[in-house]
Order: structure tokens, then C-alpha cells, then sequence
């Protein structure tokens, strides 16, 4: 990111917040030490709140690396959003607001988009936990942020040991991708699954009138090809919202369609992606966040107009590798 680039601001009240120094914000923000999730004394990092369940993921995801990275206490906005991550995940490491800290607290609300946020705390190299103390305000991501998978991808394990899937619902996925693949007379055992995300009802149109290409059939040929030359026996698990589409043009001989592609009970379908080897997804926050719950390599699509990487550049990998993030076109 550009060093010189500006920073809109946005300073709320949660009671009085004071004046605003930006020279003070100059010279303190850095590198913040880890704070106690009791310490009523430091600031809360929380995040915009809304849409789905990909969203609701990844808003998450998003808050918990800024832990990681900056030390600085993170919490869950809202009940609706606890609630929404409890139904997949056995614990929580956060607090859900308001809570007897965030109620009581003297200090403003300073809200900047993502990238202005990460932007600002990579200012706080070398804070003090008493410096961090003394700031006069809480920190909030507006929107709906979920970042490309390159900036937290180096997270993944960190994340995958703090979120625990819950393992009913893996139990139940893997029997649903069981008896899928009895059709083929294969077991789960014998073959490497790599879940497919198609999504289409509603980001085709919405996708357009924003200019952004999706991911057509030969996307997903070229994706399937990449780990067919790769892996052992790979064995396609398609979830779709719309799987007329999908059924015509990917109903090949190695694919399987064990989701329900209710989009209003989207979880079971989730936890099929999340229990597979690899992955691939077309577009949207679903499929992005249910493969990077899962393991292995993952395949992205560009939403953009970009030059295809040749075939040749993939060589190194095999499907052994335990983690590969890949972007491909048309």
C-alpha cells in the first residue's frame, strides 16, 4: 500500500471522547503488546455487522487477524452475529458487545474502512501497553470488510485452531459426500475430494452492473484439469444456490452434487466445502470463507480482466502440499 496515501477519519462518542490529536496519533500509534481480555483499561477493535453467513465469517476473520497482527482486543458487535457463528463453530475467543468494559468506557469510537484501519495500527510497531491504554478511543472496520485471500491467508492455521468447526456438522457433511460417492462406487477413503463452489442466482446480475466478469464453464474445467493431473483420484463435490446450472455443464464423470443449495439453511452445504481436501469457488464471501475453513489448496477466480497464468507456472505444485493459494480466469 502506498505510505502516502490520505486517511479519511470518522470519530464517533461512545460517551465523551475528547479532543483528537492527529499529531498524537502520529507518534503513539505502534506496534501494541497483546491486552487481557479482562483489562477494561484498553480498547476494542470491532467490525462492520451485516449480510450473510459469508459475510458474518469473514467480518470475523477480519477483526481476529487484526489481533494477531496488532495485539489489540477484538469483540463480536452484535447477538445476531454470535449467534450466527455459534451455529458453526464449537467456541468463540471473543466477547459479544455491549459488555460492562465497552459500557463504561470514557473513550471515542475511531471508524476507518480496512485498509485505512491496517494502514494505521502498522504505525504501532513499538507501543507500550500503557501508551495503548491512554488512547482516547475504541477502533471500528465500517462495511462489510473481507479482504482478498493473499492478506490473511498466512493466518489460516492460527485461525483454524481458535475457530473449532463443530464436528457434528462435519459428521453429517461427510455422510451426505458418502452417499454421493456410492453412486460412483468410491469411498472417502480412496480418493481426494475438492469442493466446488458455484455461485450464481444472484451475483450474475448484481456482478455485471458492477463490470466484474464470473466465472464461466471453462473456469472451472481449467481448475478441475489442474487437480486431476495433480491429485490422486480427485472427486468434485459441487454446492451451488443454483444447481440446474452446474448439472449442465460440470456433470462429469468424477463430479458429485451432495449439497442442498438452500440458501436460507446454508450451513450443512458450508460444512461439505469445509470437509473437503482442496478447493475451488467462483466468487463471493461463501465460498472464500468455507475454503479457507477447510485445508488444503485453494483455487479463486478473477473477478477481473486479468492476463492467465500458464499451465507451466503451476508445475510445483502436488496435492500433497499442505496449503497453495492459486487465481485463475476464464
Amino acid at each position: 500500500m502506498n505510505s502516502n496515501r490520505s486517511i479519511h477519519l470518522e470519530l464517533t462518542t461512545v460517551s465523551d471522547q475528547g479532543a483528537w490529536n492527529n499529531e498524537w496519533l502520529r507518534k503513539y500509534l505502534q506496534n501494541a503488546q497483546e491486552e487481557s481480555e479482562s483489562d477494561c483499561s484498553a480498547p476494542f477493535l470491532t467490525v462492520g455487522d451485516g449480510g450473510r453467513l459469508g459475510n458474518i465469517i469473514c467480518q470475523f476473520i477480519t477483526a481476529y487477524t487484526f489481533k494477531m497482527k496488532y495485539g489489540i482486543r477484538v469483540a463480536i458487535l452484535s447477538e445476531r452475529r454470535r449467534k450466527t457463528l455459534k451455529r458453526l463453530f464449537g467456541s468463540l475467543p471473543s466477547p459479544t458487545l455491549p459488555n460492562p468494559c465497552f459500557n463504561g468506557s470514557k473513550k471515542g469510537f475511531l471508524k476507518l474502512k480496512y485498509y485505512d484501519m491496517d494502514q494505521l495500527f502498522s504505525l504501532r510497531k513499538n507501543m507500550t501497553s500503557d501508551q495503548l491504554k491512554q488512547n482516547p478511543y475504541h477502533y471500528h472496520i465500517t462495511g462489510y470488510p473481507c479482504p482478498l485471500l493473499p492478506d490473511f491467508i498466512k493466518y489460516r492455521a492460527q485461525i483454524l485452531k481458535i475457530l473449532p468447526f463443530r464436528q457434528d456438522l462435519i459428521l453429517k457433511a461427510k455422510k451426505k459426500i458418502q452417499m454421493s460417492l456410492e453412486s460412483l462406487r468410491l469411498s472417502m477413503s480412496k480418493v481426494e475430494l475438492v469442493s466446488v463452489h458455484v455461485r450464481r442466482i444472484d451475483y450474475i446480475k448484481n456482478g455485471e452492473s458492477h463490470n466484474l466478469s464470473h466465472p464461466m464453464r471453462n473456469y472451472y474445467i481449467k481448475a478441475f484439469n489442474f487437480f486431476r493431473k495433480r491429485c490422486k483420484a480427485p472427486v468434485f463435490v459441487v454446492i451451488s444456490d443454483e444447481h440446474s446450472w452446474p448439472k449442465k455443464h460440470l456433470n462429469f464423470p468424477d463430479v458429485i452434487f451432495p449439497g442442498d443449495g438452500d440458501i436460507l439453511h446454508p450451513v450443512t452445504d458450508f460444512a461439505i466445502i469445509v470437509s473437503c481436501d482442496h478447493h475451488i469457488y467462483g466468487i463471493g464471501t461463501y465460498g472464500k470463507t468455507s475454503a479457507y475453513l477447510g485445508y488444503g489448496s485453494i483455487i479463486s477466480f478473477k473477478t477481473k480482466t486479468l492476463p492467465y497464468r500458464h499451465e507451466e507456472d503451476f508445475q510445483p505444485f502436488n496435492c500433497s502440499d499442505p496449503q497453495v493459494y492459486i487465481e485463475m480466469g476464464n
